[in-house]
């Protein structure tokens, strides 16, 4: 009776790892982008649901910028920020994109653009 060699090879273990380490470091560098888009998020809708009686632009991205020191969240997407005014109720705008280095000169962008409303 013949018996064969089963499982992986040793190629086949050297592309397992290899996979597994480039989508490693694409998820490190990726994820705290995704992150502080998040946070952004979060931090926008608790200003535009607070109270806001009264308030002009400037207090609202006065506000937000508050916020989003709170939250640490980076200078791409609060730079983006543009508040406005629709039928009496604050529409806030994020379009940015951020561009990070990968490996030697191969760069990764990620694009937002999104818009909250006051409720």
């Amino acid at each position: 009776m013949k018996h064969y060699q089963q499982g992986m090879s040793f190629y086949g273990i050297c592309l397992l790892l290899v996979l597994v380490i480039f989508f490693g470091i694409l998820g490190f560098k990726i994820g705290p982008i995704y992150l502080d888009n998040s946070l952004m998020g979060s931090s926008v809708t608790e200003v535009l649901e607070g109270d806001l009686e009264g308030a002009n632009r400037a207090t609202v991205r006065d506000r937000l910028n508050r916020a989003m020191t709170i939250n640490n969240i980076s200078t791409e997407g609060r730079n983006a920020l543009v508040v406005s005014k629709d039928n009496d109720k604050f529409v806030v705008t994020a379009d940015y994109e951020v561009r990070i280095n990968l490996f030697y000169n191969i760069d990764v962008v990620v694009s937002f653009d999104e818009q909250y409303r006051q409720p």
